[in-house]
């Protein structure tokens, strides 16, 4: 019987990878005019144009100072107007109102600037899965590189964040090419390897601050390698040496110090080889005081709520070791400040968080938050194509001949996806499945195990092992041009997809172009009322809202409180489930009375009197009274997966509210 080797004899492997991530950087790309623009997008390009031409590192210090600056290096040829230096939220380090006025309110090209920006960082997509290409290649083969690279390029989860201009790709990148460098050192030490290993290991500590882990990681290489009893090769320049047993561990020791102490230096040149985080000295002031970071100031972090009911989930900032260390750091001078900054500010809010999941509210995570994620957000397709990857693989080292060689060999990827994974489960930040991009895309290159044993099966094996990967594609076509809010025929796909998880695992704020779209066509006479998640701006795009429940996220002049009638109702996804509002979790007989009490003083004669935060809290508590209405009612449309419209009469308003509206 013939055999699936023909159908690679015809045509290169590397020309169909080449083609198959042009497919691929053209689905990233191509769905850019019709994406909004997502939560964490405007601050990472505004703060990467700051670093480029003024040298701030006060902003946006907490998600990686290299994919920031790598998504602005376009903006330094497009020379949009900068913030002023007088604005008041630059000032204050305040990067989310600096992103407003750089993108909105300065005559900028909004749209152009952010196209610039993802294209940037779909590039280093590509890039990602040409490393897949090639470490699949050496462990499986032409057909085996093939199929991990198609994993790679047909993961939803991927596709979306391979086109938004934010840090998760560079993450990625950053911890494969640490993982391979590294352990290519740890066989052969020399100057080129050394210097791969440190620019590796400096691009993953400038990507993001998940990237101590990696410690552990290489621990795990380290001890691995010696278990091994091949004795380790070294060069410099035309002397060679052989060492065996622990004289290996010397020098190991020596060559990752050395790769160390590049990246360390790299850290200090991509913050001008200064502490302080801006050009005129002198320590930063940021929106959150060094205090509460370092445990210094007690701090509790809970859920603003109303006068009169509890706070949702406190957690109290604790004394622990790596805040000792940061704090050592910090009166050394050890690393500069804003990298110190954005290294605890990223530890102390990993420890809580508000998000949702499967109908419950928290701030501390759920153990099968990730586990669930990945069997709704992964097309079944790819599921089933998984599994029969891991299938093989436990049956092929059951029964190749090199059975030792072929688990070596996929030691330091097993090890990165078990070692990661376990930081990320037993972590308390459930707000998207992205946090587990890094571990899919070395996943994909162990799956490529697939295509080792398609060489050896009948050729329609290798057929359907293309349907599947078809169907796929198929499924995330559908989903066009939002691939964040993928949910598989398991969840009843993305229409369902909030009654399950929200957030960046659906809902960043993406959606207010095509909610405009299907307002200009249905919208007629009606008033929008709109309950926005995001950093976009609604009134750029000339939607015409009155916003309502939104008021952490409406960067415009507010105006307490928004009279409600009937009319159109949109809201986004994770504001309908509770999450960044200030009444979350179920509506209890506390928050009916705390509704009862601000009711009482809004309709009294002299409400005027009233201090805006009252305001704010009535704001807070009506939307989260009409959002319980909502969510037991069918929405009338869904523009966008993250974004549900309701057509709502003076009688829905008169049962949602508890009182009449006329």
């Amino acid at each position: 019987m013939r055999c699936a080797p023909t159908l690679f004899a015809r045509v290169r492997p590397g020309f169909l990878a080449a083609l198959l991530l042009a497919w691929f950087w053209g689905q990233v790309i191509s769905v850019s005019p019709e994406l909004g623009i997502t939560a964490d997008e405007v601050i990472h390009v505004t703060a990467g144009y700051e670093y480029w031409r003024h040298g701030d590192y006060r902003l946006q210090p907490e998600n990686g100072n290299l994919p920031q600056r790598l998504a602005a290096l376009p903006l330094l040829w497009l020379d949009p107007a900068p913030v002023p230096a007088a604005a008041i939220p630059l000032q204050r380090a305040d990067t989310w109102g600096v992103g407003n006025l750089f993108f909105f309110h300065l005559g900028n090209q909004p749209g152009l600037m952010l196209f610039a920006a993802r294209c940037m960082i779909a590039l280093l997509g590509v890039a990602t899965g040409a490393l897949i290409y090639r470490w699949a290649r050496d462990l499986w083969g032409p057909a085996g590189a093939l199929v991990a690279t198609a994993f790679f390029a047909s993961s939803p989860t991927v596709l979306a964040h391979a086109g938004l201009a934010t840090s998760d790709m560079m993450a990625s990148f950053g911890f494969l090419a640490a993982l391979l460098t590294g352990w290519r050192l740890l066989h052969r030490v020399t100057a080129g390897r050394v210097l791969l290993f440190g620019l590796a290991l400096g691009l993953l500590a400038l990507a993001k601050f998940s990237a101590p882990m990696f410690v552990f990681v290489f621990a795990a290489l380290v001890a691995l390698r010696l278990a091994h009893p091949a004795p380790l090769r070294a060069a410099w320049g035309a002397r060679r040496w052989r060492w065996r047993g622990w004289r290996r561990l010397a020098a190991l020791a020596g060559g990752t110090c050395a790769a160390a102490a590049l990246a360390y230096a790299l850290i200090w040149g991509a913050y001008d080889f200064r502490y302080y985080p801006t050009r005129g000295g002198g320590p930063g002031e940021y929106p959150i005081k060094w205090e509460y970071l370092l445990n210094q100031i007690p701090y509790t972090m809970q859920t603003p709520v109303p006068e009169g009911l509890a706070a949702n989930h406190p957690v109290a900032v604790a004394p622990s070791l790596v805040r000792t260390v940061v704090s050592w750091a910090k009166d050394h001078h050890a690393l500069p400040e804003a990298y110190l900054f954005g290294f605890a500010h990223v530890y102390t809010f990993s420890k809580w968080r508000p998000a949702f999941f499967l109908g419950e509210y928290g701030t501390t995570g759920w153990p099968l938050f990730f586990p669930v994620s990945i069997l709704l957000k992964t097309p079944l397709a790819l599921l089933a194509l998984g599994l029969t990857a891991l299938v093989l693989l436990l049956r092929l080292g059951r029964h190749e001949r090199r059975t030792r060689r072929l688990w070596y060999r996929l030691g330091p990827l097993l090890a990165f996806v078990g070692i990661y994974a376990a930081f990320v489960l037993s972590g308390n930040l459930n707000i998207g499945i992205r946090h587990l991009l890094p571990a899919e895309c070395a996943w994909c290159i162990v799956g490529g195990v697939l295509g080792l044993a398609i060489a050896r099966a009948p050729r329609w094996l290798g057929a359907a092992v293309v349907l599947l990967f078809a169907g796929a594609n198929a499924a995330t076509w559908n989903v066009r041009p939002s691939y964040l809010a993928f949910f598989n025929r398991l969840a009843g796909g993305p229409d369902q997809g909030h009654a399950y998880l929200v957030d960046s695992s659906l809902d960043w704020g993406q959606g207010l172009p095509r909610l405009g779209a299907w307002l200009a066509q249905h919208r007629g006479a009606d008033r929008l009322y709109l309950a926005y998640f995001g950093s976009d701006s609604p009134w750029y795009e000339d939607l015409r809202a009155i916003r309502i429940g939104d008021g952490y996220f409406d960067r415009e002049p507010i105006n307490f409180p928004a009279h409600l009638h009937p009319g159109l109702y949109a809201v986004s996804a994770t504001l309908l489930q509770g999450v960044y509002t200030m009444a979350p979790g179920p509506w209890t007989e506390a928050h009916e009375q705390a509704y009862q009490r601000r009711l009482a003083q809004i309709a009294a004669p002299d409400r005027m009197k009233l201090g805006s935060d009252v305001w704010f809290e009535w704001d807070q508590l009506r939307f989260a009274r009409l959002r319980h209405f909502l969510r037991t009612q069918k929405p009338a449309a869904r523009p966008d997966p993250s974004i549900l419209v309701y057509r709502l009469s003076a009688a829905d308003l008169t049962e949602a509210l508890g009182y009449r509206v006329n």
